[in-house]
């Protein structure tokens, strides 16, 4: 009989413990939204550069974002012209990662057979010179939420050596 009733108030007690072992709600949970409306397309703030901040439209903080990102690596990329062939040209892309630790990485790199013959270093080179950029003062923010966000920026190589 205590057998029972030990097993009894062992079970109830599993039952209402499961609630302090089940996992704590997510901060989309504590928001009471819906995830299924969610648009995983868009943000509702882009990054920001400290340069952009002042901006109040969207589309301006963009272009913005946009134009920083390749002012700085246009900056900290430099090739070496007797490495590529008399004329070259030839588009490389390059996805950018910006994560909620504020950091702008790389998460993939396209490029032809061409581009890789004649500039076989060119993804250390863009690596590097990615992880050299200032980090970002926001990232993305979607519903109130930091996010991580990829933008994909196409990296036109042209030579035209004489």
């Amino acid at each position: 009989m205590v057998q029972r009733l030990v097993f009894a108030i062992a079970i109830i007690l599993l039952f209402n413990t499961c609630d302090f072992i089940s996992p704590k709600a997510t901060s989309l949970q504590n928001k009471n939204i819906d995830i299924a409306a969610i648009d995983f397309t868009t943000v509702d703030d882009y990054p920001l550069f400290l340069a952009c901040k002042d901006l109040d439209d969207k589309s301006l903080q963009f272009d913005c974002f946009g134009k920083q990102i390749i002012s700085n690596l246009k900056q900290l990329v430099h090739l070496k012209s007797n490495q590529i062939p008399a004329t070259f040209s030839d588009t490389v892309t390059v996805d950018l990662l910006v994560g909620q630790d504020y950091r702008i990485k790389i998460s993939r790199i396209q490029s032809s057979v061409a581009v890789q013959k004649f500039l076989p270093n060119l993804d250390s080179i863009l690596t590097t010179s990615v992880s050299m950029l200032p980090s970002v003062m926001q990232p993305a923010i979607k519903n109130g939420i930091p996010v991580k966000s990829q933008f994909q920026l196409p990296v036109i190589l042209t030579a035209v050596n004489q």
